[in-house]
């Protein structure tokens, strides 16, 4: 999963989805990630 992905690039919320489930799968209790996964500017 790329980090600080900033306007206009930004990361697919399916994509962050599909990590979620694939570590469920795997057998995870908990995805943990940077404090800010999002980071943007004002168009």
């Amino acid at each position: 999963m790329r980090n600080f992905t900033t306007f206009p690039e930004m990361p697919d919320p399916q994509a962050l989805i599909a990590y979620a489930v694939k570590a469920e799968a795997l057998g995870f209790d908990s995805v943990w990630v940077w404090d800010h996964i999002f980071l943007g500017v004002e168009p």
